[in-house]
């Protein structure tokens, strides 16, 4: 085990590692379905609702169409970006769409980008750099990382440092407002944050912080690696026997590298197989909870009508009795300044008037007769 080069994952730690894959996806799969049926019978008593709502009812004030993005895109022009594996700078074509994707192309001129990202769960900064000035830095705690040096601007109506400023400022609204990768339905979106909260509840305690920071898998990825990096891996780097730092380094980055593409493999595969059995029983369980349901929730919202009437007949004596006379007094306290202030008023306005009246007769009787 001491030996470099030798592999510090043995049989026991590759066994551990599939073990706390299989735990945390079993888990999940168990808080999804819980968290589906939940949302569903949400659903079901949300329609039923709405259909006893009262008629003539006054209609809620609300947007019919959600505004349209602008349909330029919101920035554009050449930058050097950083490869991913040869860490060399290169120039490319860069287009910040309207809906705050970003795509790139060897040049202005091509007709299909080179590639396309969004920067959900990412943050930019400066990147401080002698040989690369004016580069902006775009971060994320378990993604790539992307660097973009802004070259100097051609024309002499803008200065190096405010087109840097407008880089940066068009990608950090890219990273506010990057599309989520999620399913677009608000049913399956809550779905997935419950489970995914419960999930993460099992190991690290309650949390209500939830931020969509890529796909469901992703997502699920990065909670499994979080737990292996606290868990397993940080016992399998301590037996990395190296020479120096620098190689200890490499090998330690490697581990996690060769550990994230097994955990986003587990995950995809899982989240398909996942997906596909929600959509086939989603239907039938759909079909039961109305069925079975309805009838149930047209009860309780009888109940709450009957019980709310017989409140009302209750507060109703009460309220004539000690309410409607405390409401006089205020309102007397209330409007009697309010009164003695129009008065005032009143008298102020007759004085202003007079005054004006009477500088305008002197006026007129102090100017001289005009001739017949």
């Amino acid at each position: 085990m001491g030996n470099l080069g030798s592999n510090p994952f043995d049989e026991e730690a590759k066994k551990e590692l599939d073990g706390i894959i299989k735990e945390t996806l079993a888990e999940f799969a168990k808080q999804y379905t819980f968290a589906l049926a939940v949302n569903l019978v949400k659903k079901a008593q949300e329609e039923v609702e709405k259909k006893d709502e009262k008629k003539g009812e006054e209609p809620k004030l609300q947007l019919i169409h959600d505004p349209e993005p602008p349909k330029d895109n919101r920035k554009e022009g050449y930058l050097i970006k950083q490869g991913l594996i040869r860490k060399n700078w290169l120039q490319r074509y860069f287009i910040i769409n309207n809906d705050y994707s970003i795509s790139y192309k060897v040049k202005k001129e091509d007709e299909k980008p080179k590639g396309k990202f969004t920067l959900g769960g990412y943050w930019v900064t400066d990147f401080e750099s002698k040989e690369h000035p004016f580069t902006i830095h775009a971060k994320h705690w378990n993604k790539r990382n992307w660097y973009f040096q802004v070259p100097k601007p051609e024309g002499k109506d803008t200065t190096h440092e405010d087109e840097y400023k407008k880089w940066k400022d068009a990608f950090s609204n890219a990273c506010r407002n990057a599309p989520s990768p999620m399913d677009a339905d608000p049913l399956l979106r809550r779905t997935y944050q419950r489970a995914y909260l419960k999930t993460y509840e099992k190991w690290w305690g309650w949390s209500s912080y939830f931020y969509a920071s890529g796909s469901e898998s992703e997502m699920m990825g990065d909670l499994i690696f979080r737990r292996l990096r606290w868990g397993l891996l940080w016992r399998v780097k301590n037996k990395i026997k190296a020479p120096n730092a620098t190689i200890r380094w490499k090998i330690s980055d490697a581990i996690d590298k060769q550990v994230k593409v097994l955990v986003e493999a587990a995950c995809a595969a899982a989240w398909k197989s996942c997906c596909e059995a929600r959509d086939k029983v989603r239907p039938d369980l759909e079909a039961k909870i109305k069925e079975h349901g309805s009838p149930i929730f047209e009860a309780i919202g009888k109940m709450k009508s009957s019980v709310q009437d017989k409140l009302m007949e209750l507060l109703n004596p009460i309220i004539d009795k000690t309410a409607n006379p405390l409401v006089e007094k205020v309102l007397s306290k209330a409007f009697d300044p309010i009164a003695d202030a129009h008065v005032e008023a009143l008298k102020g306005f007759k004085r202003c008037f007079d005054c004006t009246r009477a500088t305008m007769a002197r006026r007129v009787s102090a100017s001289p007769p005009s001739a017949a």
